[in-house]
């Protein structure tokens, strides 16, 4: 029973790895404090995590904040883009559906954009965290990653999707989502994709 509770003790590594999320999620607030920042943050947020997974890293400030600074000039570039796309696409989706209901090719077509986007950022931003590329390679690997790993890339997009139709539907949903967000939601979140995109990335580096 004593070394159930030691330092090196399962509870004692749980309760860290709590610790450690919970403080990466301050990090992962304060650093989308400004909504365009909100990639850096996440970003940051996937090196972290990374770090948590492999060697057991528990810096959680340090790790973020060198990671933020490293990351911010092409993280917050796809940030802006990825905003300005999606942006784009919910108007022309919405007006597709309420008022152009005739023009089914336009509205595949802007689904297909929709769908891009979603499945590559699932990637985008820890293949940022995980990997010194152009933003052009950024972008043209985290697509082949998709194609290359669809069953992940499947079970990635099912989580984000899941989570959004959970705020969108229900509002019970959104307070309990806005809430858990508050202290530990959003890096549950990254710690759990991080783990999966490890499995992948990890493919490509031996």
């Amino acid at each position: 029973m004593n070394s159930f509770f030691r330092i090196d003790g399962p509870v004692y590594n749980l309760l860290m790895k709590l610790w450690s999320l919970f403080v990466l999620n301050l990090c992962i607030l304060i650093g989308s404090i400004p909504i365009v920042t909100i990639g850096v943050a996440t970003s940051a947020a996937y090196a972290v995590c990374f770090k948590l997974h492999e060697n057991n890293d528990t810096r959680v400030i340090e790790n973020f904040i060198l990671a933020y600074k490293r990351n911010f000039k092409q993280a917050i570039g796809f940030s802006i883009m990825q905003s300005i796309v999606f942006f784009v696409v919910v108007v022309d989706l919405n007006y597709m559906i309420y008022l152009d209901q005739q023009n089914l090719i336009g509205l595949l077509g802007v689904s297909i954009v929709g769908l891009v986007l979603v499945l590559s950022s699932q990637y985008t931003y820890s293949y940022i965290a995980r990997f010194k590329d152009s933003a052009k390679l950024v972008f043209m690997n985290s697509m082949r990653l998709v194609l290359a790993n669809m069953r992940v890339s499947f079970l990635l997009s099912v989580i984000t999707l899941f989570l959004l139709f959970l705020i969108v539907t229900s509002p019970i949903a959104f307070v309990f989502v806005l809430y858990l967000s508050i202290f530990i939601g959003c890096s549950f979140l990254v710690f759990l994709k991080s783990f999966l995109m490890l499995s992948v990335f990890k493919k490509y580096e031996m």
